[in-house]
């Protein structure tokens, strides 16, 4: 029996509901009159913007043309001027009176004695869209918190190029690559860095994608995107999990000597996160205060963070509203 049990066996029988009804779900809990399992996706989109909403548009249609087993639920997204109501609407923790312990300038750049870690300016041109960001994924951990089942967190300007199947995720097995997705992965930055011509390309992928894939999604992370365009030293983060289908922990890129940022994922633009997961993360905030998303969501702090290949995202392009 475990702990929780023997906890249940002392309450009256309201109390012992509420903490059974609190039990994390292990998987989504939308289905279609098929059994298919559809993962709610939060999708961050200015709304009142019209570059944001021509990409959500890209977004949504790349959703549709995959064929993937999505439920998309586009939230506003935090701005300068919503940032604190947004903090004041999460109830994991109280972060009315939230402080940012990110450097805005170049003068407050150096290592964290706190986290080992080195804290440098971001270059963006609105550091206050920054924070904003931050506040809005701050507030899909909380959704997903409530609703209490893994969810997908999208940004604006992600597109998927490939379908999504949560049963994909629970049970991995090989993959086949048809015409449509060939050409959808052909059009993408990933392949036109390759060295290879078009038919070595072909056959690579083909050869990479029959492997029976390695590991399985045991953490509370799993990054979906493509590094290139997302990330720094992306093609160092490319090169180290192209042709290695399957599960993987978040690639080091960088080497003795080099300053010891944060890893993370590929961009924070498409992951899938469970309930136990947000509320960790929500709970670093806590304790060290507000970091930029992609530089809190680090391997250092959270060693469980998974990546997989074939990528399900990559990233539009273009300027980002969401990051200044």
């Amino acid at each position: 029996m475990t702990l929780e049990r023997r906890r249940i066996t002392g309450m009256n029988v309201v109390e012992a509901i509420e903490m059974a009804n609190k039990v994390e779900s292990p998987e989504p809990t939308q289905t279609d009159l098929n059994g298919n399992l559809f993962i709610k996706a939060i999708i961050i989109s200015l709304t009142d913007d019209g570059a944001a909403t021509h990409s959500t548009r890209r977004l949504l249609k790349s959703i549709r043309n995959t064929h993937s087993y999505i439920n998309p639920l586009v939230m506003d997204a935090s701005t300068p001027d919503t940032a604190r109501d947004g903090l004041i609407s999460i109830s994991h923790r109280d972060f009315s009176n939230a402080r940012w312990t990110w450097p805005i300038e170049d003068r407050a750049n150096g290592l964290d004695i706190a986290t080992g870690l080195y804290r440098k300016k971001y270059e963006a041109s609105d550091h206050r869209k920054v924070i904003a960001c931050m506040v809005s994924h701050m507030r899909a951990w909380q959704h997903c918190i409530d609703m209490n089942e893994p969810i997908m967190v999208l940004e604006q300007d992600a597109l998927f190029i490939r379908q999504f199947s949560w049963h994909q995720i629970e049970n991995p097995r090989p993959l086949a690559i048809d015409d449509e997705w060939w050409n959808r992965w052909l059009d993408t930055r990933e392949m036109s860095v390759l060295p290879w011509d078009i038919k070595d390309k072909w056959k690579n992928m083909h050869e990479s994608c029959k492997q029976k894939p390695e590991g399985k999604f045991s953490g509370g992370i799993l990054g979906l995107n493509s590094p290139i365009g997302a990330t720094r030293k992306s093609s160092i983060f490319h090169g180290k999990l192209f042709g290695k289908h399957g599960f993987h922990k978040v690639p080091s890129v960088d080497t003795i000597g080099d300053d010891p940022l944060p890893q993370g994922l590929a961009g924070n633009s498409a992951y899938i996160i469970k309930p136990w997961a947000a509320k960790k993360l929500l709970d670093k905030v806590d304790e060290i205060g507000m970091w930029p998303n992609d530089a809190l969501m680090c391997k250092q702090f959270f060693p469980w963070m998974q990546v997989i290949w074939p990528y399900y995202t990559v990233v539009q392009g273009g300027p980002s509203s969401t990051t200044g």
